[in-house]
């Protein structure tokens, strides 16, 4: 029983590590693919690997909101992206808006503004 169990925790492992996802049922799985994007990270970190459409969802609220308060606060920003989009959007838009930021940073789309405190950001001209 301990091996049955080893191996079905094992094939489900290497199913969801192979990008897809389902189901088993009898010998049907059903699939679960979705686009993915692999973010940057400014400091030449290893980014992380997300969803792409709420990537897209997450980078159109954080510019639209640097659009309309340039030089906005990190944390300002982070809530006004939530009072965009939570609604919407299933995850922690918290964790997504830090993503999204660096990954942004790191492509040159948006920057700090001369490293105060609190963080402040605007998109790059």
């Amino acid at each position: 029983m301990r091996a049955l169990r080893r191996e079905r925790r094992n094939a489900s492992l290497l199913f969801i590590q192979s990008g897809r996802r389902g189901l088993h049922t009898g010998a049907v799985w059903e699939e679960y693919v979705t686009e993915r994007i692999r973010t940057l990270h400014p400091a030449g970190k290893q980014g992380v690997n997300i969803d792409k459409g709420k990537y897209d969802m997450v980078r159109e609220a954080v510019e639209d909101t640097l659009r309309a308060e340039p030089g906005i606060t990190f944390s300002e920003m982070t809530e006004e992206v939530g009072r965009r989009i939570g609604d919407v959007f299933d995850g922690s838009v918290g964790w997504y808006v830090v993503s999204v930021k660096l990954d942004l940073e790191a492509r040159g789309v948006l920057e700090r503004v001369d490293g105060r405190s609190p963080q402040r950001l605007r998109l790059v001209e």
